[in-house]
């Protein structure tokens, strides 16, 4: 602790492991959010200027925001109630219609080897993937950001900045590197994180249209009252 700063540092060289400080960036309150400066290589950042950044790229569950990433560690539950490592493992799994090819994807230690086992066989897939494969991959990341309340409160605190998957492989779900991608699942979860923002904005207008019907209620009887 230093002039009342959080100081986090240092996350350099070829092994840096920048997950680990958002492992300890999610349990912090917002109230400490703005003290806080992140040593990265040889720069000392104050995470409010990371989080006001024009965009945040990420790519891997190694980058600072790698909890945006489909290979980020976390647990997910589908419709029929299937426990899945990643949201890599499910939405790699759902490109074939035989169990048993689902199965052995499901299990996977890794999504690094549920990515390559599928996208093999590409004969076997089901004929109409290119048509689902985004409804598919929208559902899989609500799964994880519906049943990590962690992970949904770090999506909001990404406010209104653009999300974009950086990667020179993709240029469907990424934006190419180069920009020239379509960015598709940073759309999504910029779609995921309006969808949780609006949520959020319904229930506090109801909270205080509620609370306002009950402050006009106990004011017309207090009136009638003679007490008003």
């Amino acid at each position: 602790f230093k002039n009342e700063n959080i100081i986090f540092t240092h996350f350099s060289g070829r092994y840096t492991k920048p997950y680990i400080f958002m492992q300890m960036y999610k349990c912090l309150p917002d109230s400490v959010l703005g003290k806080i400066y992140l040593g990265i290589g040889n720069e000392l950042l104050k995470l409010d200027n990371i989080l006001n950044t024009p965009r945040i790229y990420f790519h891997g569950k190694d980058n600072l925001f790698g909890f945006l990433s489909n290979f980020y560690p976390a647990t997910i539950i589908d419709d029929n109630g299937l426990i899945w490592p990643t949201v890599e493992h499910l939405y790699q799994a759902s490109k074939y219609n035989d169990p048993e090819r689902q199965v052995y994807i499901r299990n996977q230690k890794t999504p690094f080897k549920a990515s390559f086992e599928g996208n093999k066989l590409h004969e076997y897939r089901r004929k109409d993937w290119d048509e689902v494969k985004t409804a598919i991959m929208d559902k899989c990341i609500n799964f994880k950001f519906n049943q990590h309340e962690d992970l949904n409160r770090m999506l909001l605190r990404t406010g209104q900045i653009p999300l974009v998957e950086n990667t020179s492989v993709d240029i469907f779900w990424g934006d190419g590197e180069d920009g020239t991608g379509r960015n598709m699942l940073g759309h999504l979860l910029m779609k995921l994180r309006q969808k949780i923002i609006d949520k959020i904005k319904l229930t506090y207008d109801h909270l205080i249209n509620h609370h306002t019907k009950d402050r006009l209620a106990d004011c017309s009887i207090h009136e009638e009252d003679g007490l008003y």
